[in-house]
C-alpha cells in the first residue's frame, strides 16, 4: 500500500541563539543508483537529511547542487509517495520513498 506519510510529530534541533522546530514526516529512506538518504520532510520546512546511525539531523544539509536533489525532485512531482516498512511487533519502522523513473529523468 502506498500513500502520503502520516505525521510523526514534533522534534527540536537547539544551537546556539536558535530554535528549530522540525514538524514532519519520517524517517523517509530514499535510494537512487548505489546512494541513498534519510530524512524527514515537512511541508514547511523541507527535507531535513538524518544519520543513519542515530536518525538525528545530519551535521550538514545538501547544498544546491546535491546529488540527493533530482531524487527528492521526482519524489516531489510524483506525489511524495512511499511504502510504510514494519517491525514483526507491525508497528512503521521507517517509509521508503519512490518514484517512477520517468520523474527522476525528467
Amino acid at each position: 500500500m502506498t500513500r502520503r506519510t502520516p505525521s510523526f510529530g514534533h522534534r527540536a534541533l537547539n544551537g546556539p541563539g536558535v530554535h528549530i522546530d522540525l514538524d514532519g514526516d519520517g524517517p523517509i529512506l530514499i535510494r537512487h543508483g548505489r546512494r541513498k538518504w534519510w530524512f524527514e520532510f515537512s511541508d514547511m520546512w523541507g527535507p531535513t537529511i538524518l544519520r543513519a546511525r542515530d536518525m538525528q539531523p545530519a551535521d550538514v544539509q545538501p547544498l544546491d547542487r546535491d546529488p540527493f536533489w533530482p531524487p527528492f525532485t521526482a519524489w516531489m512531482r510524483a506525489g511524495k509517495r512511499c511504502r510504510a516498512v514494519t517491525g514483526r511487533d507491525g508497528r512503521v519502522r521507517f517509509w521508503i520513498a519512490y518514484a517512477p523513473r520517468r520523474e527522476v529523468l525528467r
